[in-house]
This record gives C-alpha cells, sequence and structure tokens, in this order.
C-alpha cells in the first residue's frame, strides 16, 4: 500500500472513529435520557376512565407506588442511528478496497464520508417498515407493535414508537438494523424480492393449460 494511500485511510478513518463516538453517545443519551425526554406509552392511550384508574392501580401496584412512568424513546429514532452505525462500520472495512480516487473524495468532503451511514439508516427504517407490516416475518425476525395492536390505535405517532413484544425482539430489531446500515445489499436485494413478486401476474387459474 503506497505511502498516499495509507494517509488517506488513516484521515478517513480518524473522521469516522469521531463520527461513530458521537452517534454512539447519542443512542446511549437515547436511552438514559428518555425518561425525562419522552412521554410515557400510558400517556399516548386513550382509556375509559375505569380502565385507566384501574390501570394505574396495577401500574403502581408493581412499581411499589412509584408514580414516575417508564418513558421511551422513538424506536424509530434507535432504529436509524443502528443503521447509521452499522454504515460507518461498513464503510470503515470497505475502506482498504477503495479506489484512490474515492478515498481522496472521503477525505475531503464529510458530505461524502457521511452519505454511506445516511443510506444506512435509511435501509434501516426500511427494514422498521417491514417488520411493522408484516412483510418481512418468521423467527429470525421481529415481532413488532402489540400494545398498537392491543388497544386499537393506528395512529401515525403511535406507529413512530412501535416497539418489539419482548427482549429477544428488541435484540433481534436491533441486530437487523445494523446489519441494513453494514450491508445495503442485503436490503436491496429484499426490496428487489417484493418487486418482482409484485410484478408477477396473477395466477387465478384463467390460464389454459400447459399443451392445449
Amino acid at each position: 500500500m503506497s505511502a498516499e494511500r495509507i494517509s488517506l485511510v488513516a484521515q478517513i478513518s480518524r473522521r469516522l472513529f469521531i463520527s461513530i463516538g458521537v452517534l454512539i453517545l447519542a443512542l446511549v443519551g437515547l436511552g438514559l435520557l428518555g425518561g425525562s425526554l419522552w412521554p410515557s406509552q400510558n400517556e399516548s392511550r386513550t382509556l375509559p376512565a375505569g380502565a385507566a384508574a384501574s390501570t394505574a392501580d396495577s401500574s403502581a401496584a408493581v412499581s411499589g407506588g412509584d408514580s414516575q412512568a417508564v418513558r421511551s424513546p422513538p424506536m424509530v429514532l434507535v432504529v436509524i442511528g443502528l443503521g447509521a452505525l452499522g454504515g460507518f462500520v461498513g464503510l470503515q472495512r470497505r475502506l482498504k478496497n477503495l479506489p484512490k480516487d474515492d478515498l481522496r473524495l472521503l477525505a475531503t468532503s464529510w458530505l461524502h464520508a457521511l452519505l454511506s451511514p445516511l443510506v444506512g439508516g435509511v435501509l434501516a427504517l426500511v427494514m422498521y417498515a417491514l417488520f411493522m407490516s408484516g412483510l418481512l416475518a418468521g423467527e429470525l425476525f421481529p415481532r413488532l407493535c402489540p400494545a398498537t395492536a392491543k388497544t386499537g390505535s393506528d395512529t401515525y405517532a403511535n406507529l413512530l414508537g412501535c416497539a418489539p413484544e419482548s427482549v429477544s425482539a428488541y435484540a433481534k430489531l436491533f441486530f437487523w438494523s445494523f446489519v441494513a446500515g453494514f450491508s445495503e445489499r442485503f436490503v436491496v436485494d429484499i426490496i428487489g424480492r417484493f418487486e418482482h413478486q409484485a410484478n408477477q401476474p396473477p395466477d387465478d387459474g384463467s390460464s389454459p393449460p400447459a399443451g392445449t
């Protein structure tokens, strides 16, 4: 590897290191500060007076009388952040194989250095939408929005906060959000498969049998 190439990779790596550090701090901040920044799930639901009182009593009993409701940041922000983080890591792994012209561009432009993580965040958001819609489901993928389904609330604001139904589902969502940014081709291939299925003619049995 030439001295110029080594210098470019080192310069870009420093930029990525700074960006990854800021992003990780932001993700940690979303988790640690969520209790004071975001409304609780109970506050966003409209329940009958009797049901609300019963829910409040049961919540107080479980929490030992603590009046502070458990809050969490909008899941969509966490998904986008993890996708961007995967984009940073994926870009770092590809640096040594990039042409020298691409390295010069990344070393001289913050915009181009942040483009891959930005795409990673968008693709993670696409994966999140596929999970919410149920179009991408199975043992490997998380199930989302059990609370939204139970309350019958399907507003746009609630969809932005759509959360997994269990600890393992949280882990799966975080993993696939990271993968969406780390491997852009993975999500693009999934989108291509849905596009192929959508372009297939419906099989309504109207076509004549083969050989007639």
